[in-house]
């Protein structure tokens, strides 16, 4: 039968350590297969793929703005900040669709679009009713990406409705001075 595999770190002469992958099977007659493989670059790799991903998650869970992706049409990640401006839990939202928070506008276009803006990014800007009835004026920056080897849709989201309502003040204030003059 086959024994269980193991993996060993093994010191080599030059003092440097390796792992190996190391599997026995019996054979008729008594005999034994032993193979064995050194999978020390591909642990390595695993081990900075890993740090790289915490360091990543880490900045976009800290970031102020709402990150999120959606994979067809379904909301697939999302931080904290972005459930905040969506009002709801983030367990809520991932899964959910994505045509619950953003206008029916912006998704055609972004399906529209989503072939010739690989890499490309999108920007708009847009209101949304958040949960309980206030209303949002949202910038977002969108780009597709791949998202487990698949098509996505990654964006940011700031929220911009005090410096809308700023604007209109002042685009008020000049038309009022300029009906003076």
């Amino acid at each position: 039968g086959e024994t269980r595999p193991r993996v060993f770190t093994v010191t080599c002469e030059d003092g440097s350590e390796k792992e190996i992958f190391f599997r026995s099977v019996s054979l008729t007659g008594g005999r034994q297969l032993v193979t064995y493989e050194d999978i020390t670059e591909r642990k390595r790799a695993e081990e900075e793929l890993k740090q790289s991903e915490e360091r990543y998650r880490s900045l976009v869970e800290d970031i102020n703005d709402g990150y999120f992706i959606v994979q067809d049409g379904r909301f697939v990640y999302i931080n904290q900040s972005f459930a905040n401006l969506a009002g709801n839990a983030k367990d809520v939202i991932l899964g959910s669709e994505s045509q619950k928070f953003f206008p029916q506008k912006y998704l055609e276009r972004l399906a529209k679009d989503d072939l010739k803006r690989k890499g490309n990014r999108e920007q708009n800007e847009f209101e949304i009713s958040k949960s309980g009835g206030e209303n949002l004026v949202l910038e977002i920056r969108s780009r597709m990406i791949e998202y487990n080897r698949r098509p996505a849709i990654a964006g940011i989201c700031k929220d911009i409705t005090e410096r809308k309502k700023a604007e209109t003040a002042l685009e008020e204030k000049v038309e009022e001075l300029e009906r003076w003059y």
